[in-house]
């Protein structure tokens, strides 16, 4: 089952220049994050932090104001299973910043961090136990 999160881009949309592959030129002439974002948990990177890939959304302008600062919709569709997270702007000056996930019904929950550690662990340990066994099996072919 899938779910759509639709998130107010309140204060419209930086301008982006095009990547050019370099990582230093790129990082340089971005201006900043747009005001908000959904990326999906795709593991650990380091002890801190979430291995994740930034979602595209399809943004819809229809009840946008005159200037593009308020009323544009960002919408993303969430899977079933994934953990993502999400930054969205409740106000000018204020955002949320929380984890979610997608649950059977195709309701959007708000999840705990503890709970995507928990998740990437268990995921970690996955890969970890099925590169192990294919090792195993490359091994025992010969026999």
């Amino acid at each position: 089952m899938k779910a759509t999160l639709g998130l107010e881009a309140i204060g419209g949309f930086h301008y982006r220049s095009k990547k050019t592959g370099n990582e230093m030129i790129d990082a340089t002439f971005d201006f900043g994050p747009d005001p908000c974002w959904v990326a999906k948990i795709t593991g650990f990177r380091g002890t801190d932090y979430f291995q994740r890939e930034h979602l595209h959304g399809k943004k819809d302008y229809t009840n946008s104001n005159s200037k593009g600062t308020r009323g544009i919709f960002v919408w993303y569709t969430l899977e079933t299973g994934k953990y993502y997270e999400v930054e969205s702007r409740l106000s000018w000056s204020r955002s949320e910043h929380y984890f979610c996930k997608t649950d059977d019904n195709g309701d959007i929950i708000k999840v705990e961090r503890k709970e995507v550690e928990a998740w990437c662990s268990r995921e970690a340990w996955r890969i970890f136990k099925e590169k192990q066994d294919g090792q195993r099996q490359k091994a025992h072919d010969g026999d």
